[in-house]
Formats: C-alpha cells, sequence, structure tokens
C-alpha cells in the first residue's frame, strides 16, 4: 500500500507541473493552426504536377538536336551582318573640319535637315533661322542622291579651312569653306544662304518684327531718336513691322536691291494723332511766348514745355535768347510784341513722321500773328502776319506733348512779312 501511495505522490508531481506549463502551449495556437493548414496545400500541388510532367519528357533526337544548332547559327549570321553592313549613320566631331563637311552632306542625304542646319556657318546677329534654311535648301540642287567619292583639303588656316569635294554624279569638284568658331567648333559656310551687315533703322524703342519673328533690342544701337540694327538676314526676307505707341507700320522689302539695308520711319497714318500733336504745339509755342512776357522761370518753362532729355542751357538758346531777338531792342530796326499763332496745319508737301517709340516729327505751316514798332520810322503798333513751313520734333508724355528737339531754328526768331498758301 505504501508502495501504490508513492506512486501517487510521484504521478501528481510529474503531471503538476505539465498542467501547469499547457496554458502558455494553448495561447499560439491560433496562428499555429493558419500555418498548419496553407502549408501541406504548396508541396501536395508540387508533387502532383511534377508526377504529371514527369511522364510527358521526351529525349531530343540527334536530327532534332542538329536542327536547332542550324537555326540558332543562322539567326546569329544574320545579326552579325545587320551589325556590319547596316547603315548607322556617321558620327559628326564637331571640333573636326572634314568631319563637319562629311556630315553635312549625309544629313541632307538623310533628309536630316535639323541637324544640317545645326552644321552651318552663320554670322554674329544673325536671324537666318531653320525655316530660312529649309527654303535655301528646296532652291538649291538636291544632294539626296550625291555621295562624296573625294574630298581633299586645299588650303587651311587657324580659323578657316577650305576642301575641295568630289560627288559620284560628277567629275566637276566644288569648294567649301568651313570656319571656326571660338569654341573650337567648326561650321560649313554656304553660298547665298544670308546677307551679312544689313541694316535697318527704325524709329528708337519701337518693337521690330522681320517676316513676323521679334529681333531683340539687343542687336540694335542708338543713334539720337532711331535704333539701328546691324544684322546677318536670309535674302528672301520679305517684310518688316514696326510697332510704336502710335500706331503699328508695316513694309514690304525687297532685299535683292537693298543689300545695304533700309530706313524705315513710318509716315502718321492716323490723322486724329496728328491733329491733335498739331494743336498742342500751337499751345506750347503762345504758351512760351507768354511766360517770357511774364519773366517766367527758366526751370519752371524747361519742366512744362521740354522733355526730361532737354538740358536748360540747350532750351535757354531757343527761348530767352530768341526772343529776345525779336522783342528787344539791339541793332534791329523794329520790335515785335504779341506774338501769337493763329492758325497751324499739316504741311502738304512733306510727310511727318515716327522717329521714335513716342516721338513724332511734325511737318507744319503756321500762320503767325504779331504787333510791330519800327522805332526809326514812327510807326508802331502795325498789325502784321507771316506764313511759313516749321517743323518740330514732340515727345508723347502722359501729360500731353513736349518738345523733344529744335528742328528749325528760324521757329522761335524769325519773323517777316512772307506768305506761304497752304
Amino acid at each position: 500500500m505504501e508502495n501504490d501511495s508513492n506512486n501517487e505522490n510521484q504521478v501528481q508531481n510529474v503531471t503538476e507541473p505539465v498542467q501547469e506549463v499547457q496554458p502558455n502551449i494553448e495561447v499560439p495556437q491560433e496562428p499555429i493552426t493558419e500555418v498548419q493548414t496553407v502549408t501541406p496545400q504548396e508541396p501536395q500541388v508540387q508533387i502532383q504536377m511534377t508526377n504529371q510532367e514527369e511522364p510527358n519528357k521526351k529525349k531530343l533526337d540527334k536530327k532534332t538536336i542538329m536542327k536547332i544548332v542550324i537555326a540558332s547559327v543562322l539567326v546569329l549570321s544574320a545579326i552579325i551582318c545587320f551589325l556590319l553592313f547596316h547603315d548607322w549613320g556617321i558620327k559628326i566631331d564637331n571640333n573636326n573640319p572634314k568631319s563637319v563637311l562629311e556630315g553635312y552632306f549625309k544629313c541632307l542625304k538623310d533628309k536630316d535637315y535639323t541637324n544640317a542646319y545645326s552644321l552651318a556657318y552663320l554670322p554674329d546677329n544673325s536671324i537666318v533661322e531653320l525655316d530660312d534654311f529649309l527654303k535655301y535648301i528646296s532652291n538649291s540642287k538636291d544632294m539626296s542622291d550625291k555621295k562624296i567619292v573625294n574630298i581633299e583639303r586645299i588650303s587651311k588656316s587657324q580659323t578657316s579651312t577650305t576642301y575641295e569635294v568630289e560627288f559620284n554624279d560628277s567629275s566637276k569638284k566644288y569648294k567649301y569653306e568651313l570656319n571656326m568658331l571660338s569654341n573650337g567648333e567648326w561650321k560649313i559656310k554656304l553660298d547665298d544662304l544670308y546677307i551679312e551687315g544689313w541694316m535697318v533703322e527704325v524709329p528708337g524703342d519701337s518693337k521690330l518684327f522681320i517676316d513676323n519673328k521679334p529681333i531683340s533690342k539687343d542687336l540694335s544701337k542708338k543713334e539720337k531718336d532711331h535704333d539701328i540694327y546691324t544684322l546677318t538676314i536670309a535674302p528672301n526676307t520679305k517684310k518688316i513691322k514696326i510697332e510704336t505707341t502710335f500706331e503699328t507700320s508695316t513694309t514690304k522689302i525687297d532685299v535683292a536691291s537693298s543689300n545695304s539695308g533700309e530706313k524705315i520711319l513710318p509716315e502718321i497714318t492716323k490723322q486724329n494723332e496728328l491733329d491733335k500733336a498739331l494743336e498742342e504745339f500751337k499751345e506750347i509755342f503762345n504758351n512760351l511766348y507768354n511766360d517770357y512776357v511774364k519773366n517766367t522761370s527758366k526751370e519752371e518753362v524747361l519742366k512744362k514745355y521740354y522733355d526730361s532729355n532737354f538740358k536748360l542751357e540747350d532750351m535757354d538758346n531757343f527761348y530767352t535768347k530768341n526772343f529776345d531777338t525779336l522783342t528787344k531792342k539791339g541793332n534791329k530796326n523794329n520790335i515785335f510784341t504779341n506774338i501769337e499763332i493763329e492758325s497751324i496745319v499739316a504741311n502738304p508737301n512733306k510727310q511727318s513722321i515716327i522717329e521714335g517709340n513716342d516721338i513724332l516729327r511734325i511737318e507744319f505751316g503756321y500762320k503767325i500773328n504779331f504787333l510791330v514798332d519800327y522805332i526809326y520810322s514812327g510807326s508802331n503798333d502795325l498789325e502784321k502776319s507771316m506764313t511759313r513751313y516749321s517743323s518740330i520734333k514732340l515727345r508723347k508724355t502722359s501729360d500731353g506733348y513736349k518738345i523733344s528737339e529744335i528742328t528749325d531754328e528760324k521757329l522761335f526768331n524769325f519773323l517777316s512779312y512772307t506768305y506761304v498758301e497752304f
């Protein structure tokens, strides 16, 4: 009995630690169960596929293997021939003049005109673009079937070299000159592609368009109220458009008959603008005389009637001194007073033009009235008038027209009894 009780105690002692561990094993049962259910399925499928494919395998006989080898050799041979004999084009070395020359004609043959244009030499200030080059090509001989058979350099300098080229369709040799740029690249010089040093003079600060292409102001230089452009243009250039504050003017040109350039100062076609300028100048002239009589300061006169570019000393020459010669005693036989422009009209014989973006040169006729005092004859305060033609430059500002330049020195210091029919 004692033995039985001892055995029971031993069993209890063994069983108790197992029961203590059991809860720790049961916690992860759910994820383990998922792994156990998924994992066995994949090998079962693979085993089944293996078992199904195994019987279908066949050994290749020597004849089939030989056919596969021959076919592979033929395909490989075709690939090698393609790589060896296919025309992959020419790689152009822009630092090598001969390579550039060969590349240019290769581009023409392939009708790759964009790259051909990039190899053409164009002087400074060029406005020749791809579309101009395409027109040049269309007017040139077809080069698509030509192939260089011989090329020989006949002259060379540091920045220029000339080659003689013989093509497959002719025994005649052609000369081609190449120029080197400052970056070391060479370009081919093409006859008749451009006209170099072509000048166009337009109103200052205006917008210039040549064949509808805007031309950068960086290509111009200022000369008084005008902008002068020195350009490299295409010989097929047809049209110049100028935009100013006043209006837009378009001029058709014939480059062939004017290789040196054009001077284009548009006439004022908007009559209301011209009429406004004439009336404002009439008022300016009369106010100048009135301010002179009132002894208004020169600084105030300058600010009211002259543009910001006018200097005080220049204004004084055409204001105080000129009116002095008319109204004060001196070596003259008479004195003029009550000077006033009565009427002003556009000169019918000479067009008023746009000199700058905001500058007009107005050509006009005017009637001016005045009183004259013949100091040596005893006659005084005689009413007289004069009509004559004159001109002046006016600048259009936010405050109206201002005097920009005196173009007729007699305008402020000459009175007589001349009479011109307008």
